[in-house]
């Protein structure tokens, strides 16, 4: 027998559909504590959604809803700036590769240069020495 293979989805997806399954008259507030407790990476403007379409009509749970919605913007707010910083590392680390990239090839440049400039001064070095060798005859005019 086969046993069938679960899908596992993420927190953030599979909570919102849990909290449209809630009946507010026997609702425990368990799910809303394991919400305020969770780091949620994702998802956060679904899941206050979620809440407030199915709790929030209710005065009883305007406190709950109200601390859920805080503690879901700050985590929104700190995804946010967490993936910024992420994005601007990225950014920089490829910057900065790109400048040892661009370094390492003018270093090798100068390098090809330098070695190629010394292979020239050899090369008019041994015509000047082989030019030095060769005797002219001094012809004298006659007057």
């Amino acid at each position: 027998m086969l046993k069938e293979k679960k899908e596992f989805r993420p927190f953030h997806e599979t909570i919102v559909e849990e909290i449209k399954k809630i009946v507010p008259a026997s609702f425990d507030n368990c799910l809303l504590s394991l919400i305020r407790r969770t780091k949620i990476p994702d998802g956060h403007d679904k899941i206050i959604e979620a809440v407030e379409s199915k709790l929030g009509k209710f005065s009883a749970w305007r406190e709950e809803v109200d601390e859920i919605k805080i503690s879901l913007l700050e985590q929104k707010k700190i995804a946010e700036t967490e993936a910024a910083a992420k994005e601007k590392n990225t950014q920089s680390g490829v910057s900065l590769q790109r400048i040892e990239n661009l370094t390492g090839g003018m270093e090798r440049l100068i390098s090809d240069i330098k070695t190629d400039a010394e292979l020239r001064s050899r090369q008019v070095q041994e015509i000047l020495n082989e030019v030095s060798k060769i005797s002219i005859p001094r012809f004298k005019f006659e007057e």
